[in-house]
């Protein structure tokens, strides 16, 4: 029988990584304050932040602990957020810089544990208001307008689609996180995709709820988007496992859709050269990669999925 979580009865905590959020703290702080639902617990791991960060999410009410810039790793750091909380059922994770699109958003997302067998809830990343043709493309052919729960069920169909998840905007139910390990360290990239399709291969369910929306986009340039894919490549490359049991990527039908939207626009050209950098990376030897001048510690806090 399925039974729906009582978000009533459950300790929720809030984990953010940050690095130089001053820019956007304030406003994240205002829009959570605001929330219908408000979570028991604000984590913030900041990568030594050389502003005010850490002291405008201490004035959030936020309990914040410093790492080292170098030690910041997707997977490792997040666990290192779970690890703090053991007494916490749902850890909702976000970025420093997403802006709440309404004041129900968090509940919203929370109510996305329609079942048991839900491990993870992701909400819906609306492109931001200054957001490029590119930036926005990927927000609408990522977030669609309806809602979806997904399991083992849906590989045939949706392939690699099936595990994703966006950690710039998700909440996991402990007991399921744990249940496949909790995040893995030493990524670059993927975390969130990681756990979802271990999530899904060990019987569980991955829910997206589009009513618990956030504005979040990024206009990367065209290097750092090429980066992007590079580390797509390398992370496919790194976890065959992932691969085996989900299918390659659809680069055909994302290739389609894109240039559909962006027509012959200059931008669109270099993404197909950016593109072209993901079977470059899966045919190097990941045993010789170093990461990107961007990437890794540089992700720190932008959550880009």
């Amino acid at each position: 029988m399925s039974l729906k979580l009582n978000i009533q009865k459950i300790k929720t905590t809030l984990a953010i990584p940050t690095f130089n959020a001053c820019a956007s703290a304030k406003s994240f702080l205002d829009g959570l304050k605001k929330q219908t639902y408000q979570v028991d617990k604000i984590i913030v791991i900041d990568s030594s932040s050389s502003d005010d960060t850490v002291a405008i999410f201490k004035r959030g009410g936020a309990s914040v602990h410093v790492i080292p810039k170098s030690s910041f790793d997707h997977g490792g750091t997040r666990q290192m957020a779970v690890d703090l909380v053991p007494d916490a059922d749902v850890i909702i994770f976000t970025t420093q810089d997403i802006i709440f699109a309404t004041d129900n958003t968090i509940k919203t997302l929370l109510d996305g544990f329609s079942d048991v067998s839900i491990g993870a809830v992701y909400g819906r990343q609306l492109p931001s208001f200054d957001a490029t043709p590119i930036a926005r493309h990927a927000r609408l052919f990522n977030y669609h307008v309806n809602n979806s729960i997904k399991s083992c069920n849906d590989i045939p169909q949706l392939g690699m689609k099936t595990a994703f998840l966006s950690n710039s905007f998700a909440a996991y139910s402990r007991r399921a996180l744990m249940s496949v390990g909790g995040f893995p360290t030493g990524t670059i990239f993927g975390e969130d995709t990681q756990v979802a399709a271990k999530m899904i291969l060990k019987g569980l369910k991955v829910a997206y709820c589009a009513e618990a929306s956030v504005y979040h986009s990024h206009n990367l340039t065209y290097i750092g988007e090429l980066r992007r894919y590079f580390d797509i490549g390398v992370f496919h490359s790194r976890e065959k496992w992932f691969v085996d049991a989900l299918g390659k990527v659809r680069w055909t039908h994302l290739s389609r859709q894109f240039f559909r939207k962006v027509k012959l626009h200059p931008g669109a050209v270099f993404m197909f050269f950016c593109m072209c950098s993901y079977p470059l990376s899966r045919g190097l030897s990941t045993a010789n990669f170093r990461p990107l001048p961007f990437s890794g510690a540089g992700w720190a806090g932008l959550g880009c999925g």
